[in-house]
């Protein structure tokens, strides 16, 4: 286990934290998702069923914060969706665009429809399905009675009495775990470009460039990335 990403973990983390906000969205008649305590809680829902099975789907990185489990991983890809207009924000918490709906259901359609995937795809439906129409204050109520292994002990704890600052979800490695997410490498560069802000401005400077003889090359594709 580790407790930072690869550039590749970055980027299947935002696909994954899109859908998730997709599905709570569509499943609340909506596209108001939620505040931010909501939306930090649900994929920690999430990312726990994975990590607790040994799936590796999320590789998001989870400490016992004063408001319970928080990832600093999901406030950078929160920030990255507001820049590349995936997502809005107003007094009322986080509301998903028509490019963030149709983005998300482009990785629904060809990278969570591939049978080896549908695991992971259900447990985004689950927890959409499952915590998405409940409030923050019922969320946390939930949260704070929840048990679950810590990763660093080897010992089982009740989230409320988990100490400040102590890791509750970290990385894991390949041979860690039993299922790994597959993502094709020409559907891996694809969202590369879509879910990093500066390549996404890249790839505009790109087109500007092919037509000056120059294409963009695998390595100027993921030089840029970042969590």
């Amino acid at each position: 286990m580790r407790e930072t990403r690869y550039p590749t973990e970055v980027i299947t983390d935002k696909a994954l934290l899109l859908v998730l906000m997709h599905l709570t969205a569509n499943n609340n008649k909506n596209i108001l998702i939620g505040d931010r305590l909501k939306c930090m809680k649900l994929p920690f829902f999430a990312a726990n069923t994975m990590f607790q099975d040994r799936e590796k789907g999320f590789n998001l990185r989870f400490f016992r914060d004063k408001r319970g489990p928080l990832s600093k991983d999901v406030y950078s890809a929160w920030n990255h969706f507001l820049v590349l207009g995936l997502l809005t924000e107003n007094t009322q918490g986080f509301e998903i665009t028509p490019k963030g709906d149709a983005l998300a259901q482009v990785i629904l359609n060809n990278i969570l429809s591939n049978e080896h995937n549908a695991e992971f795809k259900d447990i985004l439906s689950s927890v959409a399905l499952k915590y998405g129409k409940l409030t923050s204050k019922r969320i946390m109520q939930i949260v704070y009675d929840m048990e679950i292994s810590l990763p660093c002990t080897d010992g089982r704890a009740k989230i409320r009495d988990i100490a400040l600052g102590e890791d509750m979800i970290m990385v894991l490695d390949n041979d860690e775990a039993r299922s790994i997410l597959e993502v094709e490498p020409a559907w891996l560069e694809t969202l590369t470009i879509e879910l990093s802000p500066i390549n996404a401005q890249g790839l505009t400077n790109a087109f500007c460039d092919f037509a000056k003889g120059h294409v963009l090359t695998h390595e100027e594709v993921w030089q840029n990335v970042s969590g």
